[in-house]
């Protein structure tokens, strides 16, 4: 009797055992798997990529002032825009053949005066290349003009100014004075007519001669002046106006960088965008430097409501001998900036937020106690939650989740109070 008693408890055992085996493995079977994911509260992070350009501050800027007495032509451009120049560097070459027509009709010019006085003096060979009576009549014409300006200022100040009546009195005598004189030099001189006319049209020659040369040695000059343009000082070229074979004109022809003040990245953010801090991590790609760090100057208002962030530019890319400026103006700069939220919130992978827009939720994990021998198990809770920023990998949201579990990744589709279990990658 008790071996049968004991024989009888032992088989009782052995069914107890294949029953929960057998219940373990339909569950396991049956009930879905997920992954558990504890929740803590983090600033929200996001990568934010943009193309940006370079920004000089207040450039030096090179013009050609006037307009070119002669046709000038830009010969070569010896540095482009991203490129280190030296002080007293040539960034600019002109083409000043066009000089050779202008110094051509000025020497021409000056040839036929000078045949032209040879001539006069030719013809005239018996009169004087001097005289009394041209002294005499230049000086008459130097008391006309003068009366003439006193006359004008008396009828503009009126009677009552006896300052201006009086200039204007003195001015009538002396010029009385200069006609006496001449008419009577002219009097007594013989051929004191054509001597005068004679004096007169040499001198005419004889000044304007005077300023042919002036001017052909004053073009000469410009034509030397002109034929290479310097940087006025260290830095990089901001801007070429012009490009090779281009007629010269009065203008601005190229901008080197402000030693003082150097280059910076600009990006316009598009309406709507995060607002991005101060002080933010920024990464800046490269092909030849890679990816170097960086970050955010500041954030200026731009046009039209956009604002605009200012990046600084790494001391690696602004030696004299680096063309990272120069790729940078030609394609563009690729950036990454890292926005950072002011405030910790609860951040939940992008794959546990479920439902539509403005409806969304997560499935928290609940601990359950069930069965004959209150065997421990985990359901999900449908609760909701609301969105506040989102990016690939993560989501922000308003409710305080820090601490609790939710369920991701599951091998099927979930409903609210669902049984699941935890698998394991």
């Amino acid at each position: 009797m008790k071996k049968f008693a004991l024989k009888a408890l032992a088989a009782l055992f052995a069914i107890v055992f294949l029953c929960m085996f057998f219940s373990n493995t339909i569950k396991t079977m049956t009930t879905a798997k997920v992954q558990i994911i504890a929740l803590e509260n983090k600033r929200f992070e996001e990568k934010l990529a943009f193309t940006g350009g370079i920004l000089f501050e207040n450039p030096t800027e090179v013009y050609f002032d006037d307009t070119p007495e002669f046709p000038l032509m830009v010969e070569s451009v010896l540095f482009g825009p991203g490129e280190y120049v030296k002080e007293g560097d040539i960034v600019l070459t002109l083409n000043t053949d066009g000089a050779q027509d202008a110094k051509a009709k000025l020497k021409a010019e000056y040839a036929a005066c000078s045949e032209a006085l040879l001539r006069l003096d030719a013809e005239n060979a018996f009169l004087p290349k001097e005289s009394e009576i041209a002294r005499l009549y230049h000086e008459m014409l130097l008391k006309n003009a003068a009366y003439n300006e006193c006359m004008f200022t008396a009828m503009e100040k009126g009677e009552t100014d006896a300052s201006a009546l009086v200039a204007l009195k003195n001015a009538e005598r002396e010029k009385a004075e200069a006609e006496n004189a001449y008419l009577e030099c002219a009097g007594t001189l013989e051929n004191g007519e054509k001597t005068l006319s004679y004096i007169l049209e040499r001198n005419a020659l004889a000044e304007k001669m005077d300023a042919l040369l002036n001017s052909l040695s004053d073009l000469i000059h410009a034509q030397d002046s002109v034929k290479a343009i310097s940087a006025p000082s260290s830095g990089f070229i901001s801007e070429i106006c012009c490009q090779k074979g281009d007629a010269v004109k009065a203008g601005k022809l190229f901008s080197v960088s402000n030693p003082q003040s150097d280059p910076v990245i600009c990006i316009t953010l598009p309406l709507g965008a995060r607002e991005l801090e101060d002080g933010a991590r920024v990464q800046i790609e490269d092909s030849v430097y890679g990816n170097t760090r960086s970050k955010i100057l500041e954030t200026r208002a731009g046009e039209m409501g956009r604002k605009t962030v200012v990046i600084e530019i790494p001391d690696e890319f602004l030696k004299a001998d680096s063309f990272a400026l120069k790729r940078f103006m030609q394609e563009g700069v690729n950036v990454t900036v890292t926005y950072r939220a002011k405030e910790a919130t609860t951040i939940v992978p992008s794959s546990a937020i479920r439902g539509r827009s403005g409806e969304e939720y997560v499935y928290l994990i609940q601990n359950t106690w069930e069965g004959i021998l209150a065997q421990k198990g985990m359901k999900v809770v449908k609760t909701p939650v609301t969105v506040i920023k989102r990016n690939e990998s993560g989501v922000s949201i308003a409710e305080d989740l820090a601490g609790k579990r939710i369920a991701d990744r599951e091998d099927r589709p979930l409903s609210d109070n669902a049984q699941v279990m935890e698998y394991i990658d």
